[in-house]
């Protein structure tokens, strides 16, 4: 019969994989609201454009009340799409965090027995998270105040640059929006809309991290250790990899002897920008056990998804023959104890110089070194200067 430890890890990753689901809806209705922001946007810039006289080879002056007014009008739309944008997110992360408390209830509830009744989040400490609880630096309202102000600053500056150089009205709003043979990603907004994908997964991310510790702290007396568990794949960060496997205390109490202590100790998830790793807690000294999913590939989800229909074409066959083929050769489980430094030693050479670089690759197989090495303890990633004078390398 599996353990709690057991069950607890096993719900945890699946639900952290359902989150990943929820996340790509919320970047799907983000590209929507930004795409139509971009496509009113373009009409708009040609009439401004064209009433201005703007014509390819042509000279203009940027102090005038024309083009001042035009760039008043344009970034007074995009204001208004910057606030819907905002508004939009913060209802669903007033949600999530409460959907994310509640899924922490259930899964607690669900693997310890039923005598032991766990207490639910504080609502005032869910808002907090939302609302004004920092993560990498800033609270949430601050990270679209950003935005909405590079935003603006792109788009005058674009305008600007295009017309200064005498470019056509179709090169002109084609450098602010971007061409349709380049997925319009080539534009100076497209910048926007990468920045705002970032903000979203960030701030996922951190609301859902936060509401389930919220949980735990309504249940301080459950258990004593948080442990630290990031992706094993070939796009997790040095300073999550560095991570993962080292375990929090909660209550003063010492780390146990197996385990290795996470510093600095009040780190949490996100670590960085899109960051995918998460807090889990451990109901004993025993540990966690189990199985971790893996996946033995560098390549984005976007990069393999376009890979996988070049290579279905190339050979005539179906891309879910050539996703499936790929899932067998390079997904897997391994023991939940599985740290990622371990994860990183099985893998080839090939893999392990993708990921680190050929150089550090090489000082990793040859001087015997944890993951943990490559960074300091604020999870900076060490150049090879410094583990040479470190007397690491």
């Amino acid at each position: 019969m599996p353990s709690a430890n057991e069950e607890y890890l096993d719900a945890a990753l699946r639900h952290s994989m359902e989150l990943r689901g929820f996340t790509r809806g919320e970047l799907q209705r983000l590209n929507k609201l930004l795409e139509r922001s971009d496509r009113e946007l373009s009409i708009e810039l040609r009439k401004a454009l064209a009433d201005m006289g703007v014509k390819k080879g042509a000279q203009y002056s940027f102090k005038t009340k024309r083009f001042k007014r035009m760039i008043e009008e344009l970034s007074g739309m995009r204001a208004a799409v910057m606030a819907e944008l905002r508004s939009d997110n913060k209802s669903t992360f007033d949600a999530l965090a409460t959907l994310e408390a509640q899924k922490e209830l259930d899964i607690l509830n669900s693997v310890v027995p039923v005598e032991f009744s766990f207490a639910a989040a504080s609502g005032t400490l869910l808002r907090e998270i939302v609302n004004s609880r920092p993560f990498q630096g800033r609270i949430l309202k601050d990270y679209y105040t950003t935005l909405s102000a590079n935003d603006k600053r792109r788009l005058r500056e674009s305008i600007q640059l295009g017309m200064a150089q005498g470019e056509s009205i179709n090169d002109i709003v084609a450098r602010v929006v971007g061409t349709r043979g380049a997925q319009f990603k080539d534009g100076a907004l497209a910048i926007t809309r990468r920045e705002a994908e970032a903000i979203v997964r960030t701030a996922v991310n951190h609301i859902s991290n936060g509401a389930r510790e919220a949980v735990w702290a309504a249940n301080s007396g459950a258990f004593s250790y948080l442990m630290w568990v990031s992706t094993l794949d070939g796009r997790t960060t040095l300073i999550c990899a560095s991570r993962d496997g080292k375990v929090i205390s909660t209550d003063g109490s010492p780390i146990p002897a197996q385990y290795e202590a996470l510093v600095p100790q009040g780190a949490r998830p996100p670590a960085h920008y899109n960051c995918r790793s998460l807090t889990v807690v451990v109901f004993s000294e025993d540990g966690l056990v189990g199985n971790r999913p893996f996946v033995v590939d560098t390549r984005t989800r976007s990069k393999r998804t376009i890979d996988f229909r070049e290579e279905a074409k190339r050979r005539g066959v179906s891309v879910g023959q050539v996703r499936n083929e790929w899932k067998a050769e390079n997904v897997g489980r391994v023991p939940a104890k599985t740290t990622f430094n371990q994860f990183l030693r099985r893998q080839d050479a090939a893999f392990q110089d993708s990921y680190l670089g050929k150089r550090r690759g090489a000082a990793y197989r040859a001087g015997d070194l944890n993951v943990d090495q490559f960074v300091d303890r604020y999870g900076k990633t060490l150049t090879l200067k410094q583990l040479a004078d470190s007397s690491v390398i």
